[in-house]
């Protein structure tokens, strides 16, 4: 009897410890791809700070504007305060202008809460670059 619980607690360590030792990692794609009707647009993050969920929702907030959505905050950030972080995003609008450069590039600083769901975008700059024919 010593015996098959002694052999039992030996494997679940084992398994345990393979449990721990293999992880994955996910690689999250920090391109996003938005069409409407006349335009295209491309929103890229310069880092993987953001969740994928969080990168698509300020995605769409820079492309189509203010998101009238309720944002949640968690217990920490109405005691507490907001735990701020911060990314930048390039948000490229294609075929803006009819003539050469077509494209126009804008960067922006994302200010998030890494406790809730709080975003704030700031426009840092704008330019027209070469991107389309």
């Amino acid at each position: 009897m010593k015996k098959v619980i002694s052999v039992l607690i030996s494997v679940l360590i084992v398994m345990t410890a393979l449990c721990v030792a293999v992880s994955a990692e996910n690689s999250i794609n920090n391109t996003y791809t938005f069409e409407t009707e006349d335009t295209n647009y491309t929103v890229t993050f310069n880092n993987n700070n953001l969740s994928e969920e969080q990168q698509r929702i300020v995605a769409e907030k820079l492309v189509f504007g203010s998101d009238n959505s309720a944002q949640t905050y968690g217990l920490g950030c109405v005691l507490f305060g907001h735990d701020y972080k911060y990314t930048a995003a390039n948000v490229v609008t294609h075929k803006a202008r009819a003539s050469q450069p077509r494209c126009k590039e804008d960067t922006y600083e994302v200010k998030y809460c890494e406790d809730c769901d709080f975003t704030e975008e700031t426009l840092i700059n704008s330019k027209y670059i070469y991107c389309c024919d």
